[in-house]
């Protein structure tokens, strides 16, 4: 069981690499260092559900750690692989609700003006600043 959510759990940080990773790239080569606002909300969009997950499924391997060191005995009937893909369902269910509702509720405040983030990616508090309603 262990292993299989620690499949689930590098899945995870490999897309959370590569969700920041090629704007890096694309800011390394190019002068005008900017992002559309539909590359912002897919990589605010993604971020959080990567991240979010990534919460879930650490919870979801202590459990498992602890159900080995506390029972043992019942660890094979308790731990099923059964069990363990439900788990991984719900950690990356719940992390796709939290990213669905934080990025609904970020990118529908009005923004206006200077619209600058001194990041390489876009997150939650940095678009937060940018926006013009009190927040």
């Amino acid at each position: 069981p262990m292993y299989f959510l620690l499949r689930n759990l590098s899945f995870a940080d490999l897309c959370f690499s590569t969700t920041t990773v090629p704007q890096v790239l694309v800011h390394f080569l190019v002068k005008r260092k900017t992002i559309s606002f539909a590359g912002c909300s897919t990589q605010i969009v993604v971020l959080l559900l990567v991240g979010c997950t990534e919460c879930a499924l650490l919870a979801v391997m202590s459990y498992d750690r602890y159900v080995a060191v506390c029972k043992p005995l019942h660890y094979s009937t308790i731990m099923t692989h059964w069990v363990c893909v439900q788990l991984a369902i719900g950690s990356w269910a719940s992390g796709a609700f939290v990213s669905l509702v934080d990025t609904t509720f970020t990118l529908h405040l009005p923004y206006q003006g200077n619209n600058i983030i001194n990041h390489f990616f876009v997150e939650p508090p940095a678009l937060l600043k940018l926006a013009s309603a009190d927040t």
